[in-house]
């Protein structure tokens, strides 16, 4: 585009084949041929079978947006993201659009994975207030551990969004105890989602439960922006800075700064992966949960900012 940015729908459409492990089963009927057709358009994908499924077709949470766009643009139906995690197929997505009602059921409970004998892990969302992203997590875990993603207030765009952490995790709080009364707990978060697992946990120490795992994924501290009253400005202040953090701290000072780096760009990228921010595709992607995670992200980046953290008294598993 003239301002820089990259318009991938300018880009040529790299469709591929699918590498096909179950049998191939065609459309019935005329739903269920073009949803095939918008599904092959959002992944990207030839040949789609109507059982073929979302995740294992590439399918992620910018992909998903696409999608349900499109549905939502043909057949004047709102769909949820995490429908796909009900309705993984063409087969079965085809059943939520011939029903009556208007729009499904919105729920800040997703059930990613429901089945298993051990306690459940219950995973806060991350900055744009959706949990699609951890559908992999569910495989790397097994099929005897149970796996809840807790999404954003205000996803289904009817809401507002909350912004400081300190009531999302109370709000949190209220809905895992939908499942599980009381403790100990399981919690964990990526990214912006670790925060509010973090705060989770504090209020949960002060009354009285007992949180027994908070997994940190990929999650960045303000602490250490909270340690620096006045960040270096000057080329000679950040030269100061950073030669007395290497007198101290050596080498490692040095490593600590690329893992640093390294994250930050991370987490970048992962965010334009889950949300376009170039503005030629706003105009083929203004659907409901486009202004809906938008509205999050800016309420997420405030109560980040507002956020005071303090040590808690429990242990962190640290998946940076």
């Amino acid at each position: 585009t003239p301002n820089g940015k990259l318009n991938r729908l300018a880009l040529p459409e790299a469709t591929q084949e699918i590498t096909r492990t179950t049998k191939f089963v065609p459309p019935r009927d005329s739903l269920e041929r073009e949803l095939v057709e918008i599904w092959e358009r959002a992944l990207e994908v030839e040949a789609i079978g109507i059982q073929d499924n979302f995740f294992e077709l590439g399918g992620h949470s910018l992909r998903a947006v696409r999608l349900l766009t499109e549905i939502e643009q043909k057949y004047d139906k709102i769909l949820p993201l995490a429908i796909l995690f009900k309705a993984p197929n063409v087969e079965k997505l085809a059943e939520f659009i011939r029903e009556k009602e208007a729009d499904i059921p919105w729920s800040p409970l997703v059930a990613i994975q429901p089945q298993g004998s051990k306690p459940p892990l219950f995973i806060s969302h991350g900055i744009f207030g959706n949990v699609m992203n951890f559908k992999d997590l569910a495989g790397y875990l097994g099929k005897d551990q149970p796996l809840y993603g807790i999404q954003a207030r205000g996803l289904d765009g009817k809401e507002t969004p909350l912004s400081s952490l300190e009531e999302m995790a109370a709000r949190n709080i209220e809905v895992i105890k939908t499942v599980q009364p009381q403790g100990p707990y399981f919690l964990g978060g990526f990214s912006f989602g670790g925060l509010i697992a973090f705060e989770m946990s504090q209020q949960l120490f002060k009354a009285g439960e007992k949180v027994a795992f908070l997994g940190l994924f990929d999650t960045y501290s303000p602490f250490a922006r909270q340690r620096m009253k006045k960040p270096p400005s000057t080329l000679g202040e950040k030269l100061l800075f950073h030669w007395e953090g290497f007198t101290k701290k050596g080498v490692n000072y040095l490593l600590d700064k690329v893992k640093i780096r390294l994250e930050i760009n991370s987490q970048a990228t992962n965010q334009l992966e889950n949300l376009p921010l170039d503005v030629e595709e706003q105009k083929h992607l203004s659907s409901s949960a486009i202004q809906a995670s938008r509205k999050i992200r800016d309420a997420s980046r405030l109560a980040k900012q507002k956020y005071s953290i303090k040590p808690y008294p429990g242990k962190v598993n640290d998946g940076s």
